[in-house]
């Protein structure tokens, strides 16, 4: 935990090891893959000596790689004489965003880990990207493990930060072991890795290094996400490797702090509850779901029950009307009930395909004091009631797709409609609804060119962010659209307005994530979280050789 944000990485310099992103080259000298490995569930063929290795990794980044290489210290090609080289697929994306666990069944010997990447093929032009986890000259930069006969091995949790355009990978002292990550993934799992005994598999001991940067209490978590506010006007906002962003708006270095998971999941976000036996829950990827309480000051964690494994995206509710969670597994949102949070006999009650890319986010779930409302890409608007429980639903303005959707401090929500074929831009609408999409109001924008919702202050005024044309610029009207003021923001950025009139501006790409607060309409901005480290600019001058 860190009582105090300095909005830097948490650690010396001269306790780093560092990557370099090999992706951004030309022509990238990637490894040539020999084989994968076998699947765990895979049957073992007569003769072969094969045996579970499992490893988890947790990218506290903004970019994920869920393909991983290791190479055979013991094996050669036949042909050219090479070490072999196999690849370790993914067991959990069906469920994880962030925290990938690999496994698969090697042969008894000698590796090393090789290499993570990943293959973007948006936009038509496959993108390769990759980073180099060995390097010629030396042992390497997490060390070698071996597999044995008869045994699991279990090689723990690394965790892979991204600050300064480098990437540090280390070890996690306190996650040894992935045996919880696969329980939560059912008992065929647990039955397929851990059915021998268990061995570590390193050979050489955790360095002074990876004993800081392996530790999540002592890294900057990456990205503020879902950022909600208290009423004692405390931004709250979720990141990687289980953190919680709390920073008071009044004296905000005195009284700002990292909360911290002791798995280190991603969080996706957070439900503000004050009135309930806690201040807010905080949840994400493989069923993460915690409870705050200001008394005790730690996240705790909640029991699930029988709900399925996959990803928390929303929590609604309480104890009179019963609990709500929104869960993605692949592709497919279900909205499941239970009578209670903690242990939750979880049944579902609506299912929705649904869509994720960087440009569109196919499903949004918020909650008032009398029911929640879902939306979903394709038009609708779906409303619960607590009272009758009932749902109604309603469709947007000439039955058009939503590209974005923001819920306003007001308690309205405003949306960019777009044509059933394209997305948002020249030919798209800005709608604002007060009733639950009963009924429209259509917003004029002060650009041509509309990417974001306009968005409603509890004061009355209106903001929109300007698109890749005029990417640097806020517009403000106080009077409901009749003239409009411009301020500068930062390049290709979002805002987010919160119920006390203050702005969070925020960007965030892959490999970079900055946010800045402003509590004068836009007119000035001091910064509050940046994922760039001045004290790290040094880095390979004063980073040890191992």
């Amino acid at each position: 935990m860190m009582n105090k944000l300095n909005l830097m990485v948490k650690i010396g310099v001269t306790f780093v090891i560092y990557l370099i992103l090999a992706g951004c080259v030309t022509q990238p000298q990637k490894k040539y893959l020999n084989t994968d490995v076998k699947g765990i569930f895979e049957p073992i063929k007569q003769g072969e000596k094969l045996y579970p290795v499992v490893l988890s990794v947790s990218f506290n980044t903004g970019n994920t790689f869920p393909y991983l290489l290791v190479e055979s210290l013991s094996e050669k090609t036949e042909i050219l004489g090479k070490n072999k080289i196999y690849s370790i697929n993914v067991i959990n994306n069906h469920a994880s965003s962030s925290t990938f666990v690999y496994s698969g069944k090697l042969p008894a010997g000698e590796y090393r880990l090789t290499e993570l990447s990943t293959l973007n093929s948006g936009g038509g032009v496959p993108d390769y990207r990759y980073i180099s986890l060995s390097n010629k000259n030396e042992v390497g930069l997490v060390s070698n493990f071996k597999v044995e006969e008869n045994t699991t091995t279990d090689l723990g949790r690394i965790i892979l930060t991204h600050a300064n355009d480098k990437y540090f990978i280390s070890r996690a002292e306190n996650i040894p072991s992935n045996k919880s990550l696969v329980t939560k993934l059912g008992k065929n799992y647990l039955e397929a890795i851990y059915k021998d005994r268990i061995f570590t598999g390193w050979e050489q001991p955790l360095t002074r290094q990876e004993k800081h940067f392996g530790n999540i209490e002592k890294i900057l978590p990456f990205g503020m996400n879902c950022i909600k506010e208290k009423k004692d006007n405390v931004i709250l906002a979720a990141s990687k490797i289980g953190s919680v962003f709390y920073l008071p708006l009044e004296n905000k270095v005195k009284n700002s702090k990292i909360i911290q998971t002791k798995d280190g999941l991603n969080l996706h976000c957070i439900t503000v509850k004050e009135n309930s036996d806690f201040d807010f829950l905080a949840y994400g990827e493989m069923n993460a779901l915690y409870k705050y309480q200001k008394v005790n000051d730690v996240l705790t964690p909640i029991d699930t029950g029988n709900l399925p494994i996959g990803i928390v995206v929303s929590v609604v509710g309480d104890e009179k009307n019963g609990w709500f969670i929104a869960h993605l597994v692949d592709k497919k949102v279900t909205i499941y009930r239970s009578d209670r949070l903690e242990k939750g006999d979880w049944k579902p009650m609506v299912t929705k395909d649904t869509y994720h890319n960087p440009l569109i986010n196919g499903f949004w779930m918020w909650e008032d004091d009398k029911g929640f409302d879902y939306a979903e890409m394709f038009g609708s608007i779906n409303r619960f009631d607590y009272a009758t429980k009932k749902w109604t639903e309603n469709r947007v303005p000439n039955d058009a797709n939503i590209t974005k959707l923001v819920i306003n401090p007001d308690q309205s929500f405003s949306l960019i409609t777009s044509m059933k074929s394209g997305l948002a831009g020249v030919f798209a609408n800005q709608f604002n609804s007060k009733d639950h999409g009963v009924t429209w109001q259509k917003i004029d924008s002060p650009f041509k060119v509309n990417m974001w919702p306009i968005q409603y202050s509890k004061q009355g005024d209106r903001y929109v962010v300007a698109t890749a044309f005029s990417p640097k610029t806020l517009a403000l009207t106080e009077d409901m659209g009749k003239t409009w003021q411009k301020h500068q923001i930062m390049p290709y950025s979002s805002i987010v307005v919160l119920n006390s009139g203050a702005l969070l501006n925020i960007r965030s790409t892959v490999n970079y994530a900055t946010v800045t607060l402003s509590e004068d309409k836009g007119k000035t901005w001091s910064g509050i979280y940046n994922s760039y480290n001045k004290a790290l600019e040094n880095l390979e001058k004063s980073s040890p050789k191992r």
